[in-house]
């Protein structure tokens, strides 16, 4: 499920726990301007609530303030 992997992405990459409140957005890359390919791709945008953790550099994130 989508929001599940929004949960652990933004804990792996901020070290925050969050709450996915709701979809907020989905842009379909076909109608954004983007050239026709053979496959689609879609974004998905969340609202999300910290409810724990604390900032943290990983991988991904090189640095917090």
């Amino acid at each position: 499920m989508a929001a599940e992997n929004v949960v652990k992405e933004v804990r792996e990459e901020s070290g925050f726990e969050v709450l996915v409140r709701k979809l907020a957005a989905v842009w379909d890359g076909t109608r954004q301007g983007h050239p026709d390919r053979v496959f689609s791709c879609c974004k998905l945008f969340f609202i999300c609530n910290i409810i724990g953790g604390q900032a943290a550099t990983s991988v991904e994130t090189s640095e917090v303030k």
